[in-house]
């Protein structure tokens, strides 16, 4: 579990030594069982993950509106992924939700989350049936 969190950079850095203790603690309650049971699809959507083209160029042909939400506390590679993503596709909104990390829908901010998401949605841009490129 350490290394998950430590190779997925989910807390500030710290040594793995202080890691470990830290999140056996935490996995002793009813939340840490339940994730200890959901552990076990992890190599599958490792592989699945692994299987995406990292080639963001691939997604130059995707015309229709993309709201990429990104959290201001989310990892590092998350936010670069976000950053790559925007560059390649053609009508890419990036909106940073400043306080919070990956787990700003369910966890920390789902207000906040659904009020960008409505945002967008509102947006004429974000209607496909004034896109026809979009039904693709």
């Amino acid at each position: 579990m350490a290394t998950v969190v430590h190779g997925l950079q989910l807390l500030p850095a710290m040594p793995r030594w202080l890691l470990a203790p830290l999140c056996a603690l935490a996995m002793r309650g009813a939340q840490g069982r339940e994730m200890m049971a959901l552990f076990g699809t992890l190599p599958r959507e490792a592989a699945a993950i692994g299987a995406i083209p990292r080639e963001p160029s691939r997604y130059a042909d995707v015309r229709c509106p993309t709201l990429l939400l990104v959290g201001g506390k989310s990892p590092a590679f998350l936010s670069r992924a976000a950053d790559l993503l925007q560059g390649a596709l053609p009508d890419a909104r990036r909106v940073v939700i400043d306080g919070v990390s990956h787990n700003a829908p369910d966890q920390q901010a789902p207000a906040r989350v659904a009020e960008q998401l409505a945002a967008f949605f509102a947006d004429a841009r974000a209607v496909p049936a004034q896109l026809p490129s979009c039904a693709r």
